[in-house]
């Protein structure tokens, strides 16, 4: 998302600093020799400049600490100085990036902070992303849990920021998201930036009137998502279905919306709706689709890799579907990949050695879902049909 806020046109200031800064930018674009990115590193030295109040010129730790500091800069010089840190980090600079951060996370720790960016439309993007991926809602009333993603994994399972939304009874919504969301619904709605993004906030917060209103507007595969959540929340779940499919049927189109990963999520959820609605076969589609969505991704540098989606594939096959119904929901699926081959000495494995060759090497869903259709069969004593769907004795 920081990508997206970083190619503004910024007008260089008045003062003799801003415009040598401005002047190195200008010569690395005409072909100057810059090995050591100063042209890049200009933008947050800029910045650093417009950091600057009645109380002098703030520091690093100023920001860090939230000091008096940061307070007595005027709205106009905060705004430049974000405009200047997001050109940094749309031009991959780390430094960009956490500048951005410190910004933002300074911004939302107080409503009047928020107020003095807002008018912002880079600020204002600014802080909806942020809000939105590293601030959390509140658990047991405890405010340092909106930071931590353990907070609230004994009543999920899931590790990830409390989010409201989900109607878990211990979280409540983040004071400051909704102090964000109120500013932003006091402006125009025709001058509010990524307006999909701020109807997920002002949903995830309780302000449905204005989610619709924002999501209505826009044909992206967010807004359909939002769309079809406040139709579940009214209890339409055939108009919910249909938004559904159109936030999938939008996400390959790469709109920006929805970052890559949260597809698998979008898909497990139309998969929980179909169950609701009584589309067993549809559900399990969905919700192997999901599944399947991390094969073949990196395992974690400890542990054993989890699918998210798995089990509740996994439940919808074994305790939904007839037997039947599996079957021919598998017979329909492609041709599973091969195996992967067994390394040399693979029989002489030490036990650490095949835990951790088995943990490198996980089947896939395709081969998961035939496995468990196997034993279905078995326990229905077809054994006979069973016996294809069992992995090879090679594999």
């Amino acid at each position: 998302m920081l990508a997206e806020i970083g190619d503004i046109g910024i007008t260089p200031a008045t003062d003799h600093p801003a415009q040598a800064y401005a002047r190195v930018r200008e010569l690395a674009r005409q072909g100057a020799p810059d090995p050591l990115g100063l042209a890049v590193a200009s933008y947050g030295q800029e910045a650093r400049l417009s950091l600057s109040g009645s109380l002098g010129q703030c520091a690093y730790e100023d920001l860090f600490n939230a000091s008096p500091c940061m307070d007595a800069i005027a709205p106009a010089d905060l705004q430049r100085a974000v405009r200047l840190y997001a050109a940094q980090a749309a031009r991959e600079s780390v430094s960009g990036r956490e500048s951005l951060r410190l910004m933002a996370d300074w911004a939302l720790a107080a409503p009047a902070r928020a107020l003095r960016l807002i008018d912002d439309p880079v600020s204002q993007r600014l802080l909806v992303a942020y809000g939105l991926a590293r601030i959390g809602d509140i658990v047991d009333g405890k405010p340092d849990s909106a930071r931590d993603p353990f907070a609230n994994f004994e009543a999920t399972g899931r590790l990830s920021l409390a989010d409201a939304a989900d109607g878990t009874p211990n979280v409540t919504p983040n004071p400051a998201l909704q102090s964000l969301v109120a500013a932003l619904q006091a402006r125009d709605p025709q001058r509010i930036a990524d307006a999909d993004r701020v109807a997920a906030l002002a949903y995830r917060v309780g302000r449905y009137d204005l989610a619709q209103g924002l999501a209505d507007r826009l044909d992206t595969a967010l807004a359909w998502w939002v769309r079809a959540k406040l139709a579940i929340r009214r209890g339409d779940n055939a108009l919910a279905a249909q938004a559904y499919a159109r936030a999938v049927a939008a996400f390959p189109r790469g709109d920006g919306s929805v970052e890559a990963e949260a597809g698998a999520l979008l898909k497990g959820e139309q998969g929980v709706l179909s169950l609701s609605r009584g589309q067993y076969v549809e559900a399990l589609d969905q919700l192997y689709r999901a599944a399947a969505a991390g094969d073949g991704a990196p395992p974690p540098e400890e542990g054993w890799p989890l699918s998210p989606y798995w089990n509740d594939a996994a439940y919808v096959a074994e305790r939904v579907l007839t037997t039947d119904e599996l079957k021919a929901y598998v017979d329909r699926l492609p041709a599973p990949p091969p195996a992967p081959s067994r390394p040399p000495g693979f029989s002489r494995y030490t036990t650490d050695q095949f835990y951790e060759w088995s943990r490198l090497n996980q089947p896939p869903v395709h081969d998961r879902l035939r496995q468990l259709l196997a034993r279905r069969l078995v326990r229905e004593n077809r054994v006979a049909e069973a016996l294809p769907y069992f992995p090879a004795d090679s594999d």
